[in-house]
């Protein structure tokens, strides 16, 4: 299975954290994106401009500073606010927990079997709300100046955020055009495209090497011109996750 969701977790205790990251990792279809101390460092990357798409949040209640529900209230009228899934260790915030149309409430300790039936549910539902045609196509329709210009994934190296605009480097050109990495991550799929800086999404299929996971080197063929990515430190993790799965 590929992976589909990307989630968040937002936990101070760092136990808690490294049990939940173990049992996720036995999800293929769920990727992580970041974990979060305190819930003004999740606001703060979920309200982003360029930040990467987040599908599902597992969230806690009592934190330093703002509870995890003040964090819900926060995001509540967010476009694209991620499914949540609280895992807390006190079963009276639940009522007040569904007020916030969470998509879950876990009470600590964590069992797996629980959690999962809670997260299938979350992705089957994200899944049913794709479009067929967003499912079964291999490009994105993106407008250029006033054309809208077929790019397909195969033929997508990586694109750039400056400013502004973004810049799509393909096989054969580059296009420059308004907009955030945010919007065109939505129609890039998650198998295929890796967020590696804040300013960068890159087509893994295309990374031949790395220089001490600082930046990366992006070809199509011996023959093609060799583009150097900057990766940042934040997904460098994910990086290194990616390439000890090629070795």
């Amino acid at each position: 299975m590929k992976p589909f969701c990307n989630y968040i977790i937002v936990e101070d205790e760092p136990l808690q954290v490294e049990n939940l990251i173990d049992i996720l990792s036995e999800r293929l279809d769920l990727n992580q994106v970041g974990v979060f101390n305190t819930a003004m460092e999740a606001y703060q990357f979920l309200t982003i401009e360029d930040s990467v798409r987040v599908d599902i949040m597992f969230l806690d209640i009592q934190m330093p500073e703002q509870n995890g529900l003040s964090l819900l209230k926060s995001i509540n009228n967010l476009p694209d606010k991620p499914r949540s899934i609280i895992i807390s260790a006190h079963e009276e915030y639940a009522i007040e927990g569904y007020n916030y149309d969470v998509a879950g409430y876990i009470v600590k300790p964590v069992f797996p079997q629980k959690l999962f039936r809670v997260i299938d549910k979350v992705v089957q539902e994200l899944q049913q709300e794709l479009p067929q045609k967003a499912l079964e196509q291999d490009y994105a329709l993106l407008k250029i100046k006033k054309k809208e210009i077929k790019i397909f994934f195969k033929e997508l190296l990586y694109c750039e955020s400056a400013g502004n605009d973004l810049i799509i480097t393909t096989l054969t050109e580059q296009h420059t055009l308004r907009g955030t990495l945010k919007e065109i991550e939505k129609q890039l799929p998650s198998s295929i495209f890796m967020r590696v800086h804040n300013g960068f999404i890159v087509n893994i299929q295309y990374i031949i090497g790395h220089e001490n996971f600082t930046r990366i080197f992006i070809r199509y063929d011996i023959q093609s011109t060799m583009y150097e990515v900057p990766i940042g430190g934040k997904y460098r993790d994910q990086l290194k996750e990616l390439f000890a799965k090629k070795e």
